[in-house]
């Protein structure tokens, strides 16, 4: 009986450290994606200061001037905390045309798409969650609206940001 008890301590404790290690990984993960993707932003504009003049700035131009965060650089390629595809290029924002940068973020899973969305809307004009905007240039972000557009698996966050 005495043996079985302890067993039953063992298992609720070890059970406890997996719960406590995944909500852990999971802070870590958004707290890092929201680092890159700002370092992000901060380099692309070290390379060209306003998007109308970069049309055609790619990611290996960005990794190779060293302007990528180190740890989303795999290859030629970035990628986030998650394992899914970075990429920018430029956009429009407003009435205006290629006066924007726009970074994509692909595979956010769901359980950490609103704590990620959350932590960088103040630096971003628009933010579109798959095919819901939830922030726009004169429409103020939602906590709600974002709960509910990171309601999948898996999302595409794209940000975009003169």
């Amino acid at each position: 009986l005495e043996l079985m008890l302890v067993l039953v301590v063992l298992a609720l404790l070890i059970f406890g450290a997996y719960v406590l290690f995944g909500s852990t990984q999971e802070g870590a993960r958004s707290d890092q994606a929201q680092k890159n993707l700002l370092g992000l932003h901060a380099g692309v504009k070290r390379v060209c200061s306003k998007a109308g003049q970069c049309p055609t700035l790619t990611v290996a131009q960005i990794i190779s001037s060293g302007q990528a965060p180190a740890d989303m650089v795999n290859g030629t390629t970035l990628q986030n905390p998650w394992g899914g595809a970075v990429t920018f290029g430029v956009g429009n924002l407003g009435s205006g045309t290629n006066n924007a940068f726009v970074y994509t973020f692909a595979d956010v899973p769901k359980a950490e798409c609103n704590t990620f969305v959350n932590a960088v809307q103040n630096n971003f004009a628009r933010i579109a969650v798959g095919s819901t905007t939830v922030k726009d240039v004169g429409t103020a972000y939602t906590a709600a609206g974002a709960i509910t557009a990171c309601d999948n698996d898996t999302s595409t966050v794209v940000f975009t940001q003169s």
